[in-house]
């Protein structure tokens, strides 16, 4: 036999009029008419979230404390490591330079994200956050052909100056020697 079967044979049944009615359904009468009140004016403009506004904004700005701690926590950590490393002799454009910065800048986006935080504001917090952006390029002085080509017009300058001053010897020279008659 199908269940669909047992459902077809099952016939509802009302309770006869005479049985008795259970205790207390004598107290259950008619609904009532409602009467408005003071309250009713003073409820419609109070809700639920106009109710719980002031928790939910004590609670947001300790998530938003706690959250800028950890951002707080986080910038040190970088910026220490950040010094730490130049304390070893790293050069400017090294690649663990570019890493600390790839870290402080996607946890400074994100803070900004979740917080609607203005990032130019939360950056002039941060100035050492400038130092470190500076030390992911390499140092254009760093670089050996920038240092050969700097030697070169250095020693043709030189060789330039050294040129003008024995021309201007020489040229004192030969004023004494026609002075003296020679």
């Amino acid at each position: 036999m199908k269940r669909s079967d047992l459902r077809e044979d099952v016939v509802r049944v009302d309770p006869p009029q005479d049985w008795p009615k259970p205790p207390g359904s004598d107290l259950i009468g008619p609904p009532l008419e409602y009467e408005p009140n003071w309250l009713d004016g003073l409820m419609s403009k109070v809700s639920v979230k106009t109710i719980f506004n002031p928790i939910t904004k004590v609670i947001n700005d300790q998530r938003r404390k706690y959250a800028t701690r950890a951002l707080e926590k986080d910038l040190t950590e970088i910026l220490i490591l950040m010094e730490g490393h130049q304390a070893q002799g790293r050069k400017a454009g090294d690649t663990c330079f570019q890493a600390l910065y790839n870290q402080a800048d996607t946890a400074i986006t994100q803070f900004c994200v979740q917080w609607s935080a203005d990032r130019d504001s939360l950056l002039q917090q941060y100035p050492n956050y400038y130092k470190l952006k500076s030390l992911t390029e390499p140092n254009p002085s760093d670089n050996p052909a920038v240092k050969a080509i700097g030697w070169t017009i250095a020693a043709v300058v030189i060789v330039m100056i050294l040129g003008a001053l024995w021309g201007v010897l020489m040229g004192i020279a030969h004023r004494v020697t026609q002075l003296f008659g020679g």
